[in-house]
């Protein structure tokens, strides 16, 4: 769970910002409205509707993730850098896109992941390879052998990884998995 004293923080941070919030908590979805151009593909990543609440008061020490959505890139970086500036060291506070900004405890990144993954399968991080495209993907990045970022992402994952592929619309995945990645293995 994210520290209570973080989401709360975020909160006061966040204030009347014109953003959507959700939070994820036990396992369900809730939001302060079911409108919007990102509601529809979280539906379709959670698998569920999200249940709309005015008040999240009681949620504040459930929360396994908060949201904040936006289409305004400028005031979602804006925001990103102040609750990030107060809460980054108690935190994993990044933006998976442009329009999202996701605050989960310090562990709940996908680097703490991917060493989680390739220590359940037995394998060493340095026979590892990681593929991204936004700034919640440089954790991993940093961790993986090989770390490759799509085309399409910004130079803050660029910067971390050790190839570049072709963009996610240009078939970015299977280019990297048949340029960087099978070229790489030994029989």
């Amino acid at each position: 769970m994210v520290d209570i004293d973080v989401v709360r923080g975020a909160m006061e941070i966040i204030g009347d910002a014109p953003v959507d919030t959700w939070i994820f908590a036990d396992d369900v979805w809730y939001a302060s409205t079911d409108q919007g151009g990102h509601v529809d593909s979280e539906r379709k990543a959670s698998a569920q509707d999200p249940v709309i609440v005015a008040d999240f008061t009681d949620l504040l020490g459930k929360a396994d993730k908060v949201t904040f959505v936006s289409d305004d890139e400028d005031l979602l970086r804006d925001l990103h850098a102040k609750v990030a500036a107060k809460f980054d060291a108690q935190a994993t506070i990044v933006q998976s896109q442009t329009y999202y900004l996701d605050i989960t405890p310090v562990a709940g990144n996908k680097g703490s992941g991917i060493e989680e993954l390739a220590d359940a399968f037995g394998i060493s991080l340095t026979r590892t390879a990681a593929i991204g495209d936004q700034a919640n993907d440089i954790a991993m990045l940093k961790r993986a052998r090989l770390a490759i970022a799509m085309g399409n992402a910004p130079q803050s994952v660029r910067d971390v990884a050790h190839e570049i592929t072709t963009a996610n619309d240009a078939d970015g995945v299977a280019h990297a998995i048949d340029t960087f990645i099978l070229t790489g293995v030994s029989a």
